[in-house]
């Protein structure tokens, strides 16, 4: 279905009836979650405006990003939901969680690059895409203009003169969770894990990316031990 918000039509799905939102990655993509979304029977996902079956919409930037999210929780009736995403949607979902900390009661962090602009990180995964290490999908078009604005929106944001500070004070239960085969290096997530008073980060020995192209059942076992623990 599509919804009003915001001045965009965000194209929804919904489908389970377990944690309610599910981010996909890209950015510049239109949503690609369906393995993990059947993972967590997740109740909601939605292409990002300027992404796949939603509008094309400007302005394309994260506090658009966290506006959307949240008007999408209104829109629904949720008092407060569990977030989570995977890759660029990882790292979406960790803003919305610092920028609405009382909303979120937990949040799942799959395969995301952290908050860092490190050249050592980039070189490493650059030679892993050299090396044909990374696992390829056809994700469908891409949006080279929402990608450029999204990107640069997040290396702004992650200036944040009081990031750190507000990571360290941020409550919400978070599972960090990296593929131990994934050509981007996962040292990122395990710093804010550590940074996080109640942060956990995990390692899918052997999973690449997209993490449960080959271990679903691995990442299934450390969701849902996850989730139990913070009911």
């Amino acid at each position: 279905m599509k919804s009003a918000i915001n001045g965009a039509e965000l194209r929804v799905y919904s489908s389970g009836q377990g944690p309610p939102l599910l981010l996909h990655g890209g950015p510049g993509i239109g949503d690609s979650t369906a393995p993990i979304a059947e993972l967590l029977d997740s109740r909601f996902r939605f292409d990002q405006r300027g992404c796949g079956e939603s509008s094309l919409t400007p302005p394309y930037d994260v506090p658009t990003l966290m506006a959307d999210i949240e008007a999408l929780r209104v829109q629904q009736g949720a008092e407060g939901w569990i977030v989570a995403g995977h890759s660029w949607g990882a790292d979406v979902a960790l803003a919305y969680t610092l920028a609405h900390p009382q909303r979120v009661t937990a949040l799942i962090h799959l395969s995301g690059t952290g908050v860092q602009n490190d050249r050592g990180w980039k070189e490493a995964y650059q030679r892993g895409l050299a090396e044909g290490r990374e696992i390829q999908h056809d994700l469908g078009p891409v949006n080279v203009e929402a990608k450029g604005d999204y990107l640069q929106s997040r290396r702004e944001w992650i200036r944040s003169p009081d990031l750190l500070r507000r990571l360290a004070e941020c409550p919400v239960p978070t599972l960090f969770v990296v593929g131990g085969g994934d050509i981007r290096p996962g040292w990122p997530n395990a710093q804010i894990a550590a940074l996080m008073p109640s942060g956990r980060f995990e390692v899918v020995e052997g999973a690449g990316h997209p993490l449960c192209d080959t271990h679903g059942h691995e990442l299934q076992a450390m969701l849902l031990d996850f989730l139990n623990a913070t009911e």
